[in-house]
């Protein structure tokens, strides 16, 4: 290589880590982190307002009246509905990873243990779940 070509490749090599290190940053994905709670926060839903009773053995246990039951795991996937005092849904619990962000994705097996409200062709009762996070939004909520 003459002295030429070594100058030559230099500045070719310069030039390149400039562009690189000039590069506007990429902006970071935004992401969830698994969100806690305190005995006595509420949940909101369409069906009414659920307070959160208890916590037992890592499962968070909302109520609303009566016979009105969701237990989800620390990680917010639902285990057990109680509706009019019947349990609905009982289920393993399903395995989420968190912290949440766009892309990610996951997939388990578990049993599911509750009486089915209609027949399902060809339902087992031990079924595949698929979970994928598909968008992020910003939603507003009403204050509580």
């Amino acid at each position: 290589m003459t002295q030429r070509d070594a100058r030559a490749l230099l500045a070719a090599l310069a030039g390149l880590l400039l562009a690189v290190c000039s590069a506007p940053a990429q902006a970071q994905a935004p992401r969830a982190e698994r969100p806690t709670y305190q005995v006595g926060d509420k949940w909101i839903r369409n069906d009414g307002t659920y307070e959160l009773a208890r916590i037992d053995k890592d499962v968070y246990v909302f109520t609303a009246g009566a016979g009105k039951e969701f237990h989800l795991t620390k990680d917010l996937g639902v285990v057990k509905i109680v509706l009019d005092g019947r349990v609905v849904l009982d289920m393993d619990p399903p395995r989420i990873a968190w912290p949440l962000e766009v892309g990610k994705w996951g997939v388990f097996r578990m049993l599911w243990r509750s009486e089915l409200h209609r027949p399902v062709h060809g339902f087992t009762r031990a079924v595949s779940v698929v979970w994928r996070v598909d968008a992020h939004e910003e939603v507003a909520t009403p204050g509580v």
